[in-house]
């Protein structure tokens, strides 16, 4: 389908840049306030919304098992609907890589999902936060596999 065409003309207010230290719940709701306190959400509500805010790095306990980490993100329904009120969509950032210790790296492996390697394996590859395998993207199952899980 087409994005909503809003999502392109509204502010996108990331956490990327944010310090490690507030990549949690109590973090990013108050970077929420912080943008709403400066005036930048005025007149925005959950029905008129004012731009994105895009979870980065964090929320996920282990990467590409797509389950908040419940330690920093013990209500992520509040969370999400604490930054509606203000306005704010919300996004979460996610790759197409999966750690080795994560759940769907099992279910991954035993299903043909990952890019394999010389040796027909599934392959590990280096990205910036970490290792992983990485989802074939041209076989449409593992594709499904993973939208499906989103």
């Amino acid at each position: 389908g087409v994005p909503d065409t809003s999502m392109f003309k509204e502010p996108v207010w990331s956490t990327e840049m944010r310090p490690a230290a507030d990549q949690t719940q109590e973090g990013i709701g108050a970077f929420g306030d912080r943008i709403a306190g400066s005036g930048f959400l005025e007149g925005c509500s959950a029905l008129a919304g004012c731009g994105q805010m895009v979870i980065h790095h964090g929320w996920a306990g282990v990467e590409g098992d797509l389950v908040f980490n419940a330690t920093n993100f013990p209500d992520p329904v509040g969370l999400v609907s604490h930054l509606r009120q203000l306005g704010l969509r919300v996004l979460l950032s996610v790759h197409p890589f999966v750690d080795p210790k994560a759940q769907a790296a099992v279910q991954g492996i035993a299903s043909g999902f990952f890019v394999k390697g010389p040796d027909g394996r599934p392959g590990l590859v280096d990205w910036w936060n970490g290792q992983g395998y990485m989802i074939d993207v041209t076989n449409s199952r593992a594709v499904d596999w993973f939208t499906d899980r989103l």
